[in-house]
């Protein structure tokens, strides 16, 4: 009510005008009876419900028409204060309602979705997407759990987002991404004498791809943190061989494509680098827990490279924000076992569970999996 002072509006319809909602009774009025709060000069509990009041009042004599809704049976009673109005009471004809609720609307028709078992999960893939390759980030995704790549791309399920979610980290991300493009294509040309010029050069074209990040702290904050990496940069002294390269290929049977973010060039070879935009500091995985893990992204870019006949020496995931390269030092390890993995995902789907339950942590499929409920199961036999 008090958020809605000083609109404009014709109408207005009131819900839940019911006694237990209207006035709200405030629970620190139970501390101190009325005569105490009186002779102390403090607000009385009919003070607060006539200020409530008060705001309806004022609110109904700027409208031309309004209504309250309520409901009313055993267990709920409409607020005394509609009575105090002396409004004209109309009971609502719940059959018009339940017409106007459930009426049997023309829809179009869809096809239910069935499980074929007899087709891999690439199969499915394929087969959903409408499309002759597996992208590299969604063979990733299979990695980390055979559930969550049947539910997120063969049946196409969506989380429903109850709240706005901060867009700007992945903004921040995309921008850069974009200015870093831009800086050090080789085809642009562009040549940094220092890491101050570096600096400014990506700061106009990350605006210039989302303008409205020059309001943002977050931005700002985020270049401030990025000085090593401009330092770096400028040192390095390493050619750029391309930028934003799209791979395609087929490996064992499965056809990926995919964009490496960035190829450099030296005496020794090529070497791939992925930028990581994250506030979380990136490590390097062991060769212990190298075949179980699901980053193949830098593997699998490596894979897709040869099959063009372009070895490549060295792999790394860019800490932009920390200025630092991270060596993906099991790159062999991966190669070895991906065609283990691969075999798999042509094979009849077991949809086993991720052995990582922190795979499971943020999973926008943990309720439909079960996850949630076999936690409550752990917690409830620990008592």
């Amino acid at each position: 009510m008090l958020e809605s002072r000083g609109a404009d509006v014709d109408a207005v319809v009131v819900l839940d005008m019911n006694e237990e909602f209207f006035p709200k009774k405030i629970d620190k009025d139970l501390f101190l009876n009325t005569k105490i709060k009186e002779r102390a000069g403090m607000p009385t509990v009919e003070d607060r419900q006539n200020l409530q009041k008060h705001f309806f009042y004022e609110m109904m004599r700027s409208v031309k028409e309004c209504v309250f809704a309520f409901v009313e049976n055993d267990e709920a009673a409409p607020s005394p204060f509609l009575f105090e109005l002396g409004l004209e009471f109309i009971d609502v004809d719940e059959e018009a309602l339940g017409a106007l609720y459930f009426e049997n609307k023309e829809r179009a028709k869809e096809e239910p979705i069935s499980y074929d078992d007899s087709k891999s999960l690439y199969e499915h893939y394929l087969t959903a997407r409408n499309k002759k390759a597996v992208s590299v980030s969604a063979f990733c995704d299979y990695l980390k759990c055979d559930r969550l790549f049947y539910f997120k791309y063969a049946m196409g399920l969506k989380k429903e987002e109850l709240e706005q979610r901060d867009e700007t980290p992945q903004e921040i991300g995309n921008a850069l991404h974009k200015a870093f493009e831009i800086a050090f294509d080789p085809k642009n040309g562009h040549s940094f004498q220092d890491a101050d010029k570096l600096r400014s050069f990506v700061h106009d074209e990350a605006l210039r791809e989302a303008p409205h990040l020059a309001e943002k702290f977050e931005f700002l904050f985020a270049l401030r943190q990025m000085e090593r990496f401009f330092d770096e940069e400028i040192a390095r002294g390493r050619k750029v061989h391309a930028v934003e390269l799209t791979v395609e290929g087929e490996i064992d049977g499965v056809a990926f494509e995919g964009r490496i973010d960035r190829m450099d060039v030296s005496e020794d070879g090529y070497s791939l680098i992925d930028y990581k935009v994250s506030r979380t500091e990136i490590k390097a995985e062991s060769e212990k827990t190298a075949v179980d893990s699901h980053k193949y992204q830098l593997a699998l870019y490596a894979a897709l490279l040869a099959t063009k006949h372009t070895q490549i020496e060295a792999a790394y995931y860019y800490d932009v924000l920390r200025g630092a390269l991270v060596p993906e030092r099991a790159l062999e390890t991966k190669l070895e076992s991906l065609p283990s993995h691969i075999e798999r995902f042509l094979a009849k789907p077991t949809f086993e569970r991720t052995k990582d339950k922190k795979n499971c942590r943020y999973c926008d499929f943990a309720v439909v999996c079960g996850v949630h409920a076999d936690a409550v199961e752990e917690e409830s036999g620990d008592e």
